[in-house]
């Protein structure tokens, strides 16, 4: 029986356009994007800001030096912000219903310039903030740690108290989903688009009018 839920928040909860974060850094002179960036797994500078070994300083200091540019951190952090186009509104109902029944964690490769404009903008359109939607959030940057390593499961399931077993990991990129379902969670790679109700209710087993 699943107890818990492990939610990726970007291409699952979160709606992603790598293109605009392109797009931004080249109009300011960063043209590495564009080898860089990528919807599960980062490469270089900003792979190491996810992991936690580069603080959002070094990825400024990296972009000037590339660009030869004094460009203001603020137009640095939007440019990376553009990543995030959305969180349907229906997803923060769903999540709110899920945890009547069920303990809500986040597992996500994520970066400390990127969270908070998620948790302001994103989170909290319904005056809510992320903490008010799960029992606890790891976020690769603090862990040290980015999926697919196995010990970031490891540490998830030991720090949260909670059964592999009694879990189900939403995540959509497949190397993660193997890796969670290596480390023994029930595991889901939800398809662009996808309705999360229907897919939950198909694989919790929920009755029909669960989120009705």
């Amino acid at each position: 029986m699943v107890k818990n839920i492990i939610f990726d928040l970007g291409g699952v909860l979160l709606d992603l356009d790598r293109q605009r974060v392109i797009d931004a850094y080249d109009k300011m002179g960063f043209t590495q994007a564009d080898q860089l960036l990528n919807n599960f797994l980062q490469k270089g500078i900003f792979m190491e800001l996810e992991r936690g070994t580069a603080s959002r300083w070094e990825l400024y200091d990296h972009i000037r030096q590339s660009t030869g540019k004094s460009i203001p951190a603020w137009k640095i952090d939007d440019a990376l912000n553009n990543f995030i186009v959305g969180l349907a509104p229906y997803k923060l109902d769903m999540l709110r219903r899920l945890r009547k029944d069920f303990r809500l964690y986040v597992l996500s490769n994520t970066n400390e310039i990127m969270i908070p404009e998620i948790d302001r903008v994103w989170f909290g359109q319904q005056g809510m903030k992320m903490a008010d939607y799960f029992d606890r959030m790891f976020f690769s940057y603090e862990m040290k740690l980015l999926k697919p390593d196995p010990e970031i499961f490891e540490r998830l399931a030991l720090q949260a108290g909670i059964s592999p077993q009694e879990s189900l990991f939403l995540d959509d990129g497949p190397q993660n989903v193997e890796a969670g379902a290596a480390a023994g969670n029930r595991v889901y790679r939800p398809e662009p688009d996808e309705d999360l109700k229907k897919a939950l209710v198909t694989e919790l087993g929920l009755p029909g009018d669960y989120f009705d």
